[in-house]
Formats: structure tokens, C-alpha cells, sequence
């Protein structure tokens, strides 16, 4: 009785990791060997978004004297928008292993992919973008919506950022929704391109690096070699990080076996060291890119202590809620910052700062956690299972 309960446990733990949105990656086996996951880029995913909640909940601290100087002036902190890139490349890494072997041009293939694709995103999207909405029309009264019902319809429709003209995003880190929403709606054409591009190591590897120099062409010569844009053409950021991961797992498949699984797994840490230091000394932040395509092809094919870590239990499920983070930290940070400008406070020690800090980001993750179950596990599946059913009549 107790291995059949244990049995089940294990099932429905399954169940709702294909569900969420970690990414429990299981890489082409080499002949003679066993598949086997890639829980690491799941914590990876957590690390990502952790850092850029932080980016942005220092803003709520801006007015928090004691603090606010120290917390600016941090300069890997100052960059933490650089781990959305993270987010593209991880993205377009998963996809490409979920769905490489498919036919993707069947009818039966499209539908289910674009029902699934919505399904997963949406609901969250839709919870956090209505709250914002309520939280801003409560405080600030409903006129603030004045001249803005072009914006709002966009942000509903999860189109806000697939033009090149600044429009309103509210709960702003959903930009990178949108354009992700973009990637999924071109990821057949895409996935088109790159089987024909890839068909051999050479070929991968070619086309890798012509697509991440036409990047930098395009950062360095539109933007000025910044890669903080997202208002209006944030989408094309999106889509060349996304063609970067579907191309990248590609790569990770042609070289399996090509090299111990520890010396990847010491590759990655270089790679994640190598990441904080640019972040902290240097100003060429198109570097970031280049350096999370290296740590998340070497994580594809490690195994030793630094993924072992990277496999911890904690770590693992803070990968599992980072949708959740992302999603709710900006509101949350907006809450406290009105309620501490409210308040009124006299200046605080740096103590006591620095305890409101560490609370504030308690709440995001204990919010994020109840968002992860209630609606990521529960009302997202249940919107795919029943737009599924419409759809195969």
C-alpha cells in the first residue's frame, strides 16, 4: 500500500511539472544511453527571475533613505533587466526539445501547441494584469484610465508590445509576455528555418553565431550597444533570443557525448561567475548574451557538483514559481512603495530597512507560491484540458 502511494506522489508530481512552467528538459539520448532531465536550467529559471525582481524592487525603495543610495549602487543589481534574455534563450531552448520530433504543420499539432501555449500564459497574465488594474483604479481613481482604453485592450489581448510605439504595459514586466506570445505565434516558421539550418554541427554552429552577430549589429548600431529596450520593439529582442534557443538545443543535441558531463558541468560555473563579473565591471552588456548562451548549453550536458547544487530542492522549486515571481513582483513592490509614502515614516535605520526589504521579497515569494498552485497548476490545466476538448470537435 505504501509503494503504491508513493507510486501515485510520483505521478502526480510528474504531472505537474509537464504543467508548470519549469523546464524539465529531457536531452536525446546517444545510442546506449538512458534519457535524462536537466533540472538545472529549472533553477536557472528561478535564479533569473529572482535577480530580476530585485532589479525592479528597488524602486520601491527609492524613498527609503537609510537604503535607497546602497541598493542603487550595486552594479550587477543595476543590470538584472540582462536575465530576461536568460528568460528568451531558456524558452526557446524547452520548445524546441518538447516539440522538435512533431509534425508541426498538422492541423492536430497547431492547435494543440497554440491551445497549450495560451492556456499556459494567459491565465496568470490575465489575474495580474486585472489586479494591477483594480489596485490602480482604487487608489488613484478611475480617471487615471482616461485616454487610455487602446493601451488597456492591448494589454488585454496580450498584444502591447508587438509594435513600435510606446504603449502602457501596467503590470510592465508582461512586455516580455507579449513578445514571447509573438515567438510562439511565428515558432512553427521558426522551428521550419532551423531544421533546414541545422542539419549538421557545422551548419548549427553557423548559423548560431550569423544570427548572435546580427543581434549585435542590431543592438550596437539601433541601440546604441544597450540592451535595456522593450517599449514598442522589445518583440525583436524576444525573437532573437527565442531563435537562439531553438537553434542552441539543436547544437546540445549534435554534440552529446562529445565530452565529460563534469567538465560542462565546471564549464557552467565558469560560465554563471563569468556572468556576475561582466555585470559588475563591464558596460558592453551584449556580453550577457553571448555568456548565457554558453552556461545554458554547458548546463545541457552537465552533471557534477555545481549542478547537484543547482539540483536542490529549494533551488528546484524556485524555478517552478519563477513565472509567479515575474509576474507579481511589480505590483507588490508599487503596493509597498504607496503604502510607505503613505505612512509617512520618519527615517528608518538601516536595520530596520533592510528587515522591510527582506520581508517585502517574503511576501512576492510566498504570493508567487499560492499563485504557482492556484492558478498556474490548477486554473491554467484546466483552461487547456477544456479549450482542448472545443478545438478536437
Amino acid at each position: 500500500m505504501k509503494a503504491a502511494s508513493k507510486n501515485q506522489k510520483n505521478q502526480k508530481r510528474q504531472r505537474q511539472s509537464t504543467d508548470s512552467p519549469a523546464l524539465n528538459l529531457v536531452t536525446s539520448a546517444s545510442p546506449g544511453e538512458t534519457s535524462r532531465k536537466i533540472d538545472s536550467l529549472t533553477s536557472l529559471r528561478g535564479i533569473a527571475a529572482l535577480l530580476v525582481m530585485f532589479f525592479h524592487v528597488r524602486w520601491a525603495f527609492v524613498e527609503v533613505a537609510s537604503i535607497n543610495m546602497d541598493l542603487f549602487a550595486i552594479p550587477f543589481a543595476s543590470k538584472g533587466y540582462l536575465w530576461v534574455d536568460c528568460f528568451f534563450l531558456l524558452s526557446g531552448f524547452v520548445l524546441a526539445h518538447r516539440y522538435g520530433r512533431e509534425k508541426i504543420w498538422s492541423g492536430n499539432f497547431l492547435k494543440s501547441f497554440f491551445v497549450g501555449r495560451w492556456a499556459r500564459i494567459y491565465p496568470l497574465h490575465f489575474v495580474t494584469f486585472v489586479s494591477f488594474l483594480t489596485y490602480v483604479g482604487v487608489t488613484k481613481g478611475l480617471d487615471v484610465f482616461n485616454g487610455h482604453g487602446l493601451s488597456i485592450t492591448a494589454n488585454f489581448l496580450l498584444i502591447h508590445n508587438w509594435g513600435f510605439v510606446f504603449m502602457e504595459h501596467w503590470n510592465y514586466p508582461s512586455w516580455s509576455l507579449s513578445a514571447e506570445w509573438a515567438a510562439y505565434l511565428l515558432f512553427p516558421i521558426l522551428m521550419t528555418v532551423v531544421a533546414f539550418a541545422s542539419r549538421r554541427l557545422a551548419l548549427a554552429t553557423s548559423a548560431l553565431v550569423a544570427l548572435l552577430f546580427t543581434f549585435g549589429l542590431y543592438v550596437y548600431g539601433v541601440h546604441k550597444g544597450s540592451m535595456d529596450f522593450m517599449h514598442g520593439n522589445g518583440w525583436i529582442r524576444c525573437l532573437f533570443g527565442f531563435t537562439a534557443g531553438l537553434l542552441l538545443y539543436r547544437i546540445s543535441q549534435l554534440t552529446e557525448g562529445v565530452a565529460s558531463r563534469r567538465w560542462f558541468d565546471f564549464g557552467a560555473l565558469a560560465f554563471l561567475m563569468a556572468q556576475f563579473l561582466m555585470l559588475q565591471f563591464m558596460k558592453e552588456e551584449f556580453v550577457f548574451v553571448l555568456l548565457s548562451v554558453g552556461l545554458i548549453f554547458c548546463l545541457s550536458h552537465a552533471e557534477g557538483p555545481i549542478t547537484r547544487v543547482l539540483n536542490s530542492r529549494p533551488l528546484l522549486y524556485l524555478g517552478e514559481i519563477s513565472f509567479s515571481i515575474y509576474m507579481w513582483h511589480a505590483l507588490l513592490g508599487k503596493m509597498f512603495q504607496d503604502s510607505y509614502r503613505a505612512a509617512g515614516l520618519p527615517a528608518l535605520s538601516v536595520p530596520v530597512s533592510v528587515g522591510l526589504l527582506i520581508a517585502l521579497i517574503g511576501v512576492i515569494l510566498v504570493v508567487s507560491a499560492l499563485s504557482y498552485h492556484a492558478i498556474e497548476l490548477r486554473l491554467s490545466v484546466a483552461l487547456r484540458k477544456r479549450l482542448s476538448a472545443l478545438v478536437s470537435r
